[in-house]
């Protein structure tokens, strides 16, 4: 299984992100998408996207999904912000 985190870091608390991720479509209906979660730091403005995957291969197949072009269509609304992306294999859980 392999975990990614994406973290993003704005100087404040973005209501419009938390709304398009809370009305976006199940990511669990993705091939290989074990679980999606979105969190919310008490520390304003810091954002994590936790995804769970079979395996690389289907992590690496929906980046470059239309599903996933789609998805981030609208990235530029997140200007003034950063994003860092990690990846974690899963050795026991």
């Amino acid at each position: 299984m392999l975990v990614v985190v994406n973290r993003l870091k704005f100087e404040a608390a973005r209501p419009d992100l938390e709304k398009g991720f809370l009305s976006a479509p199940s990511m669990e209906q993705i091939p290989g998408c074990v679980r999606f979660e979105f969190w919310r730091n008490e520390v304003e403005g810091e954002y994590l996207v936790v995804t769970h995957w079979q395996d690389r291969a289907a992590f690496e197949a929906w980046t470059q999904s239309d599903a996933f072009r789609h998805a981030h269509r609208n990235t530029q609304s997140a200007e003034g912000g950063s994003s860092e992306l990690a990846v974690y294999e899963v050795l026991r859980s």
